[in-house]
């Protein structure tokens, strides 16, 4: 739980880093690989991350740019 907003940024942007570097590691061969036999692809899941930060937001009733 995050009792300041600066504690919050600080937080973001060390995972929001660590998301970044991981993402560029991504291959075009990698991307169709599934991570478990029943499970999504890499790409699914990269797709997933990518595309929450507007979703989750707008889901909740919260205004979201468009950029």
């Amino acid at each position: 739980m995050f009792r300041y907003i600066d504690d919050f940024l600080d937080d973001w942007e060390q995972e929001s880093a660590g998301t970044l570097k991981l993402m560029n590691c991504l291959t075009d061969v990698c991307l169709s690989r599934n991570v478990t036999p029943e499970g999504r692809t890499l790409g699914d899941i990269a797709w997933h991350i990518a595309f929450s930060l507007a979703e989750m937001p707008s889901t909740a009733g919260l205004p979201v740019p468009n950029s």
